[in-house]
C-alpha cells in the first residue's frame, strides 16, 4: 500500500478508537485498544431507492406486445423476398401468351406486372398440377372463343375458372369432330338421300323400245 493509503487507514481506526497511538522520538507507536466497548460501530451502509422507469403510451399507439428475435427476423425476411421468373422459363412464357393474345384484340390494354401474372401460374403448375402444354391448348382456345375471350384477362382468373375452360374446350372439340366425320351408308347401314333417287336410263335400239333401269 502507498504511504498516503496507510495513513488514511489509522486515521479512520483512531477515529473508531480500534487502535491507540503512542509519539516518542524516533516514532508513533500504533496498538489495539483493549477496551472494546470504547469501539464506536461501523457506520451503516446507505442503501439509496432504486429509479423506476414509466412507460407511457401515447393516444392511438399500442407498445410491442414482444421484442423481435432472430427467428421472428429471418421469417419475415424470407416472406419479404421475392421471387423472379426467369425469361426462359413455363411461368414467363404462358403468361406472356396470354398477354399477347389480349394485346393482339386491344393494343391499348393496361399490361400488367408479368412476374405477379406468373405467381399465378407457378400455382397452376405446382400446386394445382396443371401440364404446362394443357395450359397451352387453354389460352389458345379461350382467346379464341368469342365469350370466354372476354373474360379470361388475367392468369389469376384463368386459374379459377381451369376445369371449366378445360370441360368446354373438350366438349366443343368431341363435337367438331363429330360435324367434320360424314356417316356413309355402309357405316349406318341406312341408304344416303341420294339412294332414294331413281336413276334412269334409256336405251334407245333400232326397235325403238326404252328400258328404265
Amino acid at each position: 500500500m502507498r504511504k498516503p493509503d496507510i495513513c488514511q487507514e489509522l486515521k479512520r481506526l483512531k477515529s473508531m478508537n480500534l487502535i491507540t497511538q503512542k509519539a516518542n522520538e524516533i516514532a508513533n507507536i500504533y496498538s489495539i485498544n483493549k477496551n472494546f466497548q470504547s469501539w464506536k460501530p461501523l457506520p451503516k451502509k446507505q442503501t439509496f431507492p432504486k429509479k423506476q422507469m414509466t412507460i407511457t403510451q401515447k393516444a392511438n399507439e399500442s407498445l410491442p406486445k414482444k421484442l423481435p428475435t432472430i427467428d421472428n427476423i429471418q421469417k419475415t425476411l424470407l416472406q419479404k423476398t421475392i421471387k423472379t421468373y426467369c425469361p426462359n422459363s413455363d411461368e414467363v412464357r404462358l403468361s406472356e401468351l396470354l398477354l399477347n393474345k389480349i394485346l393482339e384484340r386491344r393494343p391499348t390494354y393496361k399490361k400488367p406486372n408479368i412476374q405477379n401474372w406468373c405467381k399465378d401460374t407457378d400455382k397452376m403448375i405446382r400446386i394445382d398440377k396443371r401440364n404446362p402444354v394443357e395450359i397451352e391448348k387453354i389460352i389458345n382456345w379461350c382467346q379464341n372463343d368469342s365469350f370466354w375471350q372476354n373474360n379470361i384477362l388475367s392468369m389469376d382468373k384463368l386459374r379459377k375458372q381451369y376445369d371449366q375452360l378445360a370441360l368446354k374446350m373438350e366438349e366443343k372439340s368431341y363435337g367438331q369432330a363429330g360435324r367434320s366425320k360424314q356417316p356413309t351408308t355402309q357405316e349406318t347401314g341406312k341408304p344416303s338421300k341420294y339412294a332414294n333417287l331413281e336413276c334412269e336410263i334409256i336405251n334407245t335400239d333400232d326397235t325403238g323400245t326404252t328400258e328404265t333401269v
